[in-house]
C-alpha cells in the first residue's frame, strides 16, 4: 500500500526538523551565554546535516508523491490515461491501454 512508504517518509521529515530544532536550541543556549557540552564546529555541521536532508527528504516526497498525484511524474495519453503495461508494450484503443498479461479473457 502506498501509505506506508509515504509515513516513512514522512517519520524521516519530522525526524529533520526535530533534529534541527534541537540544535537551534543548542546554539540559541550558547548565544545566551549558557553551557553545552557540545563544540562550535559539531553544532554548524549539525544544523548543516539536518537543513540538507530536510531539503532532500522533502524533494523527494514531492517528486514520489505529489507530482505523480496529479500525473507529472507519468506519462500521459493524449486524453489523460495513462498507457500501462507489464512488458512495456501497450495497445491503446480508444486512449485506454489494454494489455494482455496471461491473465485477461481476451487476448490482443
Amino acid at each position: 500500500p502506498r501509505w506506508i512508504p509515504m509515513s516513512v517518509t514522512t517519520i524521516q521529515l519530522s525526524q529533520m526538523v526535530v533534529g534541527l530544532f534541537i540544535n537551534l536550541y543548542v546554539y540559541h543556549l550558547r548565544s545566551r551565554g549558557q553551557f553545552c557540552q557540545i563544540s562550535d564546529r559539531h553544532l554548524y555541521l549539525g544544523l548543516a546535516m539536518y537543513v540538507s536532508y530536510f531539503f532532500l527528504f522533502g524533494h523527494f516526497f514531492y517528486k514520489a508523491y505529489y507530482q505523480r498525484q496529479f500525473g507529472k511524474g507519468r506519462p500521459q495519453e493524449k486524453n489523460g490515461h495513462v498507457a500501462a503495461s507489464a512488458n512495456g508494450h501497450a495497445k491503446v484503443a480508444n486512449g485506454h491501454a489494454q494489455v494482455a498479461n496471461g491473465n485477461s479473457k481476451k487476448r490482443l
